[in-house]
């Protein structure tokens, strides 16, 4: 690398470690340097960083979030099987017992959104809306605790959203899923109209 590129192996090797510190490499003493798979978490950096620089408001990022859900519900109601479903059941009941604890609650949020993305099969959608949801996290936690009643109507939301999977309605799981995106926007109004956001 150093002949290649004409510069000094001390060049280089300051280049492999950023290389390494951002990810992108794994250094073996001896073997050498490797690409590395990507890490999920590493394009949601990467993405945040574009966003930036672009001077991204959270209504857009929301706004692509939610045309991502939508894609994403008209394909989990064609492919998902009884394990998704059951398993979204079984979110959706957490949720209902942690209804009075913001963290967990909103862990296991994300979690059914993340499952509805794996009934799609196809792993882009998990990797786009792990990515989407993860820049929106202090939000939904601000929105969360200071308007609890968001979570009672999510929660009718999400139900709704396993039965028309259930009944393979794709209609009806995508109004549902506008209509829960369609919560998050009033809520994140609602939040800068009283300046706690």
């Amino acid at each position: 690398l150093a002949t290649q590129f004409q510069v000094s192996r001390n060049v280089v090797r300051e280049g492999l470690i950023i290389l390494r510190d951002k990810g992108f490499i794994s250094i073996h003493p001896g073997r050498g340097a490797f690409i590395k798979k990507p890490d999920p978490f590493m394009i949601t950096s990467i993405m945040e960083r574009i966003f930036q620089n672009y001077d991204t408001t959270i209504e857009d990022i929301l706004e692509v979030r939610e045309e991502l859900e939508l894609s994403i519900i008209a394909k989990a109601v064609k492919a998902a099987d009884s394990y998704h479903i059951q398993k979204l059941y079984s979110l959706y009941h957490s949720m209902e017992e942690y209804k009075e604890d913001t963290n967990i609650f909103i862990k296991f949020d994300f979690e059914f959104h993340s499952t509805l993305a794996q009934a799609t099969n196809n792993q882009l959608f998990s990797i786009l809306l792990n990515s989407f949801v993860e820049m929106t996290d202090n939000v939904l936690f601000a929105i969360t605790r200071l308007t609890p009643e968001t979570i009672i109507e999510a929660q009718k939301q999400h139900l709704h959203l396993i039965q028309a999977i259930e009944e393979k309605n794709q209609h009806v799981a995508e109004k549902v899923m506008a209509g829960h995106m369609q919560v998050l926007r009033r809520d994140i109004e609602s939040l800068k109209k009283r300046k706690l956001f």
